[in-house]
């Protein structure tokens, strides 16, 4: 039996709040963007999944990975491959200047969706010692997937240029057809690049009978392979970890799957994560629909075991939640599939307590016939058709899915007001997507939605929620498509309890600048780094560095040079709204009831703070932390007829949490106000 244990602080508070016109509440936060490289079309930067701009603290260097622009020279060099190079650019100084150097160049073999990041050795703090290390799927030369890409590069001045490097094992290419090279068959390893402090990087692709079928027989999707990437005597070498999931099968045998993986690790690379997203076999009533299938790794990968997961058939606020605002599928009302919207985005992230943060919207599903299982439901509005009806209490919710893969909680995050419009002429909001069609390509163009991003400060106790939104008092006829995105961010606190700060536009905060008015209502293809600097917490005011690009061109051309845009976001958050903690320990059948009957008196406080509980002998501790985490005070606490005190005479006035610690180690808050 799967279990989902949650406690959630007034979901429809929240709720009421991220739906009223102020969600903006930091007008002190102004950004400035620069155009810091460019690439030959605007294709490089379709997947949102892709990790091509990274962090690395202990060199305080940015990294970003991308096709090289037509006008780039780079070696070996032809017609094609100007197209198909990758070059990494690289700032020490948070983006204020930037060097460049090139990793991948092949005469025949042109690289796609790079991603990438620094490997460093463990304990290392000078970049000399580091390398420029990535990957991605390649196309060869009539336009079809052959294989994958992998490269590496000294970060040094000198190699700094568009020369590939040539160490052993640099420049390696790994064919999906035979020989299979160093790794096995797998394609499109494009997704969830990571860096960790063990020296180690990885990426995650897929595996499947054919990557250029257009049909799910032909396309034969299995599962994921992991690739982790480190030096052995000199050499960069790869090796490779295959995972296949158990899912439902549709009746032509094929398997219920999401054709990308995802993955997350903590900073150390002790933890990981391995995500697909699909229909478990098994699964019954509300879990048969696509959602999360989750591995983890407590041994750096040396083994993975699939975890419970989520159990959206138990009698949960959150699910009573959740399901309260999807539809049921069409055949029968009551039925209701939540569904994880991979077209808006999905994002993963781990904190400080090694526990998974899986960041998404939930659509309703369309049916639950095995073979329909991958289908949305839609809302015809005004002559459009949406995956939500976008009325109060059924528009495109952000929720943050926490725990550990056998014990998930969740948190409301926002509401978001538009959705990505189609990229084929019959596919929904196309007429109203401001990118051109490609007549070679039928026509398609290419969309922006939310494109939901996670990032941890380094110290993984801040999460930041990054997603693009069109304010759709502005969209053509009030649409809600995502026509004129801007890019918010909010941040989920990890101590000393969860909870939720205010929110930050970045890509329209402050004055238009001569700079940012290509990224205002242009905040097309965001990426934003998986890692940040650790939180500088200041008087009433978390700070924290969040590198962060966005990617068009002027006017929306697809096929012309698109241009990057960076800016170095420095995100000023003031205010927290506090929630009790949803993780508890699933051994306390008891948790709720003990919080429940425990009391803080008075509140406002002044001088004296009284605890009343019927549960005396479960607590030993309290804590004080303000609402930016800090820790004040902690002291043991005795009852005397099952009331005890603490003086908070100390206490300046404002908002805190009490933490009432067990003898079990389980973590009981209270949220009081100090007022003379």
């Amino acid at each position: 039996m799967r279990i989902f244990f949650i406690l959630i602080y007034f979901f429809t508070l929240l709720t009421s709040y991220s739906q009223q016109g102020g969600k903006e509440t930091s007008a002190a936060n102004s950004f400035t963007w620069y155009p810091f490289t460019g690439s030959a079309n605007i294709h490089s930067v379709l997947n949102s999944f892709s990790k091509p701009l990274q962090y690395n603290p202990a060199l305080n260097t940015i990294t970003f990975f991308h096709q090289a622009s037509v006008t780039y020279s780079s070696y070996p060099s032809t017609t094609l491959t100007a197209k198909g190079a990758v070059v990494a650019m690289i700032s020490t100084n948070f983006g204020q200047t930037w060097d460049s150097a090139c990793v991948w160049s092949d005469n025949n073999l042109l690289a796609k969706n790079p991603q990438g990041a620094v490997y460093n050795p463990p304990g290392n703090t000078n970049p000399v010692n580091a390398y420029l290390v990535g990957c991605g799927p390649v196309l060869n030369s009539i336009g079809n997937y052959s294989g994958n890409w992998y490269a590496s590069k000294q970060m040094v001045s000198a190699s700094f240029n568009s020369t590939i490097s040539a160490a052993p094992g640099a420049v390696q290419f790994m064919p999906n057809t035979l020989p299979y090279g160093a790794l096995s068959k797998h394609d499109k390893s494009w997704s969830s690049f990571t860096s960790t402090n063990d020296g180690k990087v990885r990426s995650v692709s897929i595996l499947a009978a054919n990557a250029n079928a257009t049909t799910n027989i032909g396309f034969g999707l299995r599962g994921a392979l992991i690739e982790t990437g480190n030096f052995n005597a000199g050499n960069f070498n790869w090796t490779a970890d295959s995972i296949i999931p158990p899912t439902t099968l549709r009746s032509d045998g094929t398997k219920q799957l999401y054709s990308t993986p995802l993955m997350a690790w903590n900073q150390s690379g002790t933890v990981g994560y391995l995500v697909f997203i699909g229909s478990r076999s098994g699964a019954s009533l509300s879990n048969q629909g696509w959602q999360p299938i989750i591995y983890k790794t407590n041994n750096s990968g040396g083994s993975w075991a699939l975890t419970t997961g989520i159990d959206f058939n138990t009698n949960t606020i959150a699910n009573n939640y959740i399901k309260g605002h999807i539809a049921g599928v069409t055949t029968n009302t009551a039925l209701k599939l939540p569904y994880f919207n991979t077209n808006e985005g999905i994002g993963l992230t781990v904190d400080n307590h090694d526990n998974l943060h899986i960041a998404t919207t939930i659509a309703s599903t369309k049916s639950n016939h095995m073979d329909s299982l991958e289908y949305a439901k839609d809302f015809l509005i005004q002559g459009e058709l949406y995956k939500w009806s976008h009325i109060p209490g059924e528009t495109p919710y952000l929720y943050d899915f926490i725990g550990d893969g056998n014990i998930m909680g969740c948190a409301l995050i926002d509401s978001l007001s538009s959705e990505a419009p189609g990229s084929i002429s019959s596919a929904p909001g196309y007429s109203y997507n401001p990118w051109d069609p490609d007549p070679s390509n039928n026509n398609n163009k290419v969309t922006s939605g939310s494109r939901i991003q996670l990032s941890r400060t380094e110290d993984g106790k801040f999460i930041l929620f990054t997603w693009a939104e069109s304010d759709t008092n502005f969209t053509l006829n009030s649409a809600k498509w995502n026509e004129l995105p801007n890019v918010r961010v909010r941040t989920l606190s990890i101590i000393p309890n969860y909870g939720i700060s205010n929110e930050i536009g970045v890509s329209n905060a402050g004055v238009p600048s001569p700079s940012n008015i290509f990224v205002r209502n242009r905040a097309m293809f965001h990426y934003a780094a998986p890692v940040t600097q650790t939180a500088a917490i200041q008087i009433n005011t978390l700070s924290i560095m969040l590198p962060i690009t966005v990617s068009n061109s002027l006017p929306y051309s697809q096929l012309t040079a698109s241009t990057h845009w960076f800016a170095g976001a420095r995100l000023n958050f003031d205010t927290f709204f506090p929630w009790p903690n949803p993780i508890l320990s699933i051994k306390d059948n008891g948790a709720k009831e003990v919080l429940n009957n425990t009391h803080v008196f008075p509140n406002p406080a002044q001088d004296i703070l009284y605890i009343s509980t019927n549960e005396k002998n479960e607590f030993e501790a309290a804590i004080i932390y303000n609402n930016l985490g800090q820790k004040i005070k902690e002291e043991k606490i005795i009852f005397e007829n099952n009331i005890a005190l603490m003086k908070t005479y100390d206490l300046p006035n404002g908002l805190y949490i009490l933490n009432l610690k067990t003898h079990e180690q389980i973590s009981f808050s209270k949220h009081f106000i100090i007022a003379r």
